[in-house]
């Protein structure tokens, strides 16, 4: 065997080994065990006011069997879709236009901070002072929410990008098409993937609560009535099957995407 043949060939990025998915199994088994320990541990804690595992089971299984569940899942996707696709694209376009141009990245870059460190209940809750509570105005009222995460992780990159790649472009005259592909896109593709996944996690956790806060029906009314009925099982159920939808939608969807992109950079 030749030296050659005794290297191992190095990792594509984005890829796992089937080694390394084979050893993640006993650490997700025993965390799993462990969250369950400590919950039932809260239990006796608490004298019973926090639900057992098996309660949260019984309702879960219970809720999955109801038409309603799968109505207000409907609902409140549908509501995530818009804001999530309208901050993305917008986000994509203003944080390549803040790192093209040095007058758009000063107008907008103190916009942008500002609305980062805005709480973001108190986007739905002016919403709703200057616009009222309808459906439109609270899909809105999420996609501000959402738009400056989007904004700045491609912004950054687009500052941190190799200038010298550019001027070579002017050099060589590429069209501004010829740039955007093979200049400019490989630099900030990673991004741009950043800002989807960052778009989306945001638009389904804070689109759970703007329904809770301003609207009368989604996973997020249903959590609120939930709660408001005391019913703390059927409050964490609820909360359980959105999040295992939206993991596997993340799963299903931007996993393969992410594998796609690094195998082309690579």
């Amino acid at each position: 065997m030749s030296d050659m043949d005794s290297v191992n060939p190095a990792p594509v990025a984005g890829v796992r080994r089937p080694g390394r998915v084979r050893a993640d199994y006993p650490a997700v088994i025993a965390a799993t065990v462990l969250a369950i320990l400590f919950w039932e541990a809260l239990v006796l804690v608490s004298g019973g006011w926090v639900p057992g595992v098996l309660r949260i089971s019984s309702s879960f299984v219970e809720l999955l069997t109801e038409r309603d569940t799968y109505v207000a899942i409907a609902i409140t996707l549908s509501r995530i879709g818009v804001a999530f696709l309208g901050a993305f694209l917008i986000g994509v376009a203003l944080g390549v236009a803040m790192g093209l141009w040095d007058w758009v990245d000063a107008f907008w870059r103190p916009i942008i901070a500002l609305a980062l460190a805005i709480p973001d209940p108190v986007y739905f809750i002016m919403a709703i002072l200057v616009f009222g509570a309808s459906e439109s105005v609270s899909v809105l009222a999420l996609m501000a929410a959402v738009l400056p995460f989007a904004v700045s992780a491609v912004a950054s990159s687009m500052r941190a990008r190799d200038s010298k790649l550019d001027e070579m472009a002017r050099a060589y005259r590429l069209s501004r098409r010829a740039y955007l592909r093979h200049v400019l896109m490989p630099q900030i593709a990673p991004a741009i993937l950043i800002s989807a996944r960052t778009a989306f996690a945001f638009s389904w956790k804070i689109g759970v609560l703007m329904e809770a806060m301003t609207r009368p029906n989604g996973i997020g009314a249903e959590i609120f009535f939930a709660f408001r009925l005391f019913r703390p099982h059927e409050t964490i159920a609820l909360a359980l099957i959105f999040v295992i939808v939206m993991r596997s939608i993340e799963l299903l969807v931007f996993k393969p995407i992410e594998r796609r992109a690094s195998a082309w950079r690579a």
